[in-house]
């Protein structure tokens, strides 16, 4: 359905140890997926021992890093989490690897933490971004991209918006985040729900279509732009 909708490409985040190899082997199976490689910070306190080597082994088949962060809304351990997303920090520094990053109620320690790593020029991406003007300005600083979710429809993320016309389009990515995230008011507006949904790669054509809209862009030139910074990612 994605491919048949004009998907090019797709962007596959692991989240714990367990999910690793499904998503190398997925990539592997379907060349249009990008697997990244990580652990999310809702699974930090699930790591086994030796399981950064494990990670730069795995890492060999040029693998991205992700999805990686920091979440204070969760009960894992805050200098777990920090650990964890700090070995793998130094891991995409040393093998020069672009990293998508989640992060929830923790702007400022994560602005901390990212100081020694502006330099990670194969590309920091923030992935459904919901952080403050403010934020956005320090992170373009340190060179990050910024994606946004169908959640740009949701009539409640008026601040959200906000900042995503301000993001400079050079430095903008548009995301599903499948199978979440689904919002009926932009996917499905007119039709009645039978059942709990399920959000897809195939809808980011709908997504892009609400996004250039806001940012009353050709839709051409909208997508050539959002390709060209995309493949910083995929390439």
């Amino acid at each position: 359905m994605a491919i048949a909708g004009g998907v090019g490409t797709m962007i596959c985040n692991a989240t714990h140890e367990g999910d690793w190899q499904t998503v190398v082997d997925l990539a592997n199976r379907h060349p249009r997926i990008k697997s990244y490689l990580g652990v999310h910070p809702w699974f930090a306190d699930t790591v086994t021992a030796g399981w950064l080597q494990r990670l730069a082994l795995l890492l060999r088949d040029g693998s991205g890093i992700g999805e990686v962060g920091l979440d204070h809304l969760v009960p894992v351990d805050r200098a777990l989490q920090e650990q964890v997303f700090l070995g793998q920090m130094d891991l995409a520094v040393r093998l020069g690897r672009p990293v998508t990053i989640h992060c929830l109620k923790a702007w400022g320690r994560m602005l901390e933490l990212l100081q020694d790593y502006s330099a990670v020029h194969a590309g920091l991406l923030f992935h459904s971004f919901g952080g403050s003007r403010e934020v956005m300005r320090h992170l373009l600083d340190m060179g990050a991209f910024f994606s946004f979710s169908a959640a740009l429809a949701d009539p409640r993320r008026a601040k959200m918006r906000q900042v995503f016309m301000d993001v400079p389009l050079d430095r903008l990515l548009l995301e599903t985040d499948a199978p979440d995230q689904y919002v009926p008011a932009l996917f499905a507006p007119k039709q009645p729900l039978a059942a709990p949904p399920c959000n897809q790669p195939c809808h980011i054509p709908t997504i892009y279509a609400f996004a250039g809209g806001l940012r009353k862009v050709d839709p051409e030139r909208f997508r050539d732009i959002l390709w060209k910074n995309v493949k910083i990612f995929t390439d």
